[in-house]
């Protein structure tokens, strides 16, 4: 790719735009008391959602929701057949196409699916709604610890890296990682993240008041064990387990939405995106046709001159209810039978809320780990502060 191809897909701005729900099939609904007009912040969020938007269509048994995000992605796709083969036509092709592929990552279609074909007693994520089917289709709601699960592996994974030079630290100074680290731990629901956190810090910044400590910082950098290093695999990795531990927790937070009553499951209690789903690779599996058949629709129609051809109806006829469709029934069957232990995970809310306990205290154990190595290097320095740097301490814990 040329540098003159790179400034055509240059993110901008009013590209990137806002987090609109509608773009990704989520359900808008939000809980939290006094939360704001989203338009009195930015004009090009959508409007506070009311409770006609977010309730159940007794006609499809689907959330009134998801109805526009069918019309959003029918929109784009259209756009791309005006536009034709090129950096716009992708562009609004690709956004079409991550709603459709969020169906199924997002919704709990899969998990009706598996019930449909036999699989009774696996988690539908809903209560049952008045309506066309006892299960209504629904999708996850995002707050505040969504955010977390869903940019925890970005974050980590971006920010984390092997650092071969060597920076000293100073007292007080909080750094792009350490704010951001802060920004995340103060929206989990668990107040022991954050509140480990900040004792390491605290122990840290003891250890930079010490006249010289960067000596023994960059000695230890270079010949003991890369410090710099071990507090980014400390950050990874708490970042990925408080981002891994967020569905799970969310159960006892705000109620198990297959028993209580509500169609307002959150995100992270439905989102397949993850590996260590159970359902990871058939939402990946049906994801897949889908998009095959939109793609083969759209080609004929941008090069095979076939006007017939209409890709957003091939798109929209996915997105229905899975007891009104049959086209995936084979698929989920056959899958299911290759993968009975993963329909059994499937089945079970007390695995998640296993899962939550130890994937919450592993992140505060790494926490206090390394914050006890901090305590241990002090205590080592204040013990033989002046055989190392031939002078008195004058800093004392």
């Amino acid at each position: 790719m040329t540098p003159a191809d790179k400034k055509i897909f240059q993110v901008t701005e009013p590209l990137l735009g806002v987090y609109r729900p509608v773009e990704h099939i989520d359900n808008p609904t939000n809980n939290a008391p006094g939360a704001p007009d989203p338009q009195s912040i930015d004009k090009d969020f959508q409007p506070r959602a009311t409770k006609e938007y977010v309730a159940v269509d007794p006609a499809t048994s689907m959330k009134r929701y998801i109805g526009f995000s069918v019309k959003y992605m029918r929109d784009e796709i259209n756009k791309a057949v005006a536009a034709g083969p090129g950096k716009d036509g992708y562009r609004h092709f690709g956004a079409a196409l991550h709603v459709l592929e969020d169906y199924f990552a997002h919704s709990n279609f899969l998990e009706l699916s598996l019930r449909k074909v036999g699989h009774s007693k696996v988690l539908p994520w809903t209560s049952p709604a008045a309506g066309k089917h006892r299960l209504p289709v629904v999708t996850g709601m995002f707050d505040s610890d969504d955010v977390i699960a869903s940019t925890a592996g970005l974050i980590a994974d971006t920010l984390f890296k092997v650092e071969w030079d060597f920076k000293a630290t100073k007292p007080g100074e909080r750094t792009k990682v350490d704010r951001i680290m802060l920004i995340l731990l103060s929206e989990h629901s668990d107040p022991r993240l954050l509140a480990s956190y900040q004792d390491f810090l605290v122990v840290r910044d003891t250890i930079a008041k010490i006249p010289g400590h960067q000596y023994l910082e960059g000695a230890m950098h270079y010949t003991l064990g890369m410090v710099a290093n071990v507090y980014n695999f400390v950050y990874s990795s708490l970042i990925h387990l408080v981002g891994n531990s967020v569905d799970d927790q969310q159960i006892l937070r705000i109620g198990d939405p297959n028993t209580n009553g509500s169609t307002d499951p959150t995100h992270s209690q439905l989102a397949k995106d993850h590996d260590n789903h159970p359902f990871h690779t058939l939402a990946a599996s049906l994801a897949k046709v889908a998009v095959g058949q939109v793609g083969r629709a759209m080609a004929a129609r941008w090069w095979g001159g076939d006007v017939s051809a209409d890709p957003a109806a091939v798109a929209a006829s996915f997105i229905v209810h899975p007891l009104d469709t049959n086209w995936q029934d084979a698929m989920v069957k056959e899958w299911a039978a290759k993968h009975p232990q993963q329909v059994l995970r499937g089945q079970s809310a007390t695995e998640w809320e296993a899962l939550e306990k130890a994937h919450k205290q592993e992140t505060i154990d790494a926490i206090n780990k390394t914050k006890k190595q901090s305590n241990d290097i002090w205590g080592y320095i204040n013990k033989n502060y002046q055989s190392i740097f031939g002078t008195e301490n004058q800093v004392r814990k």
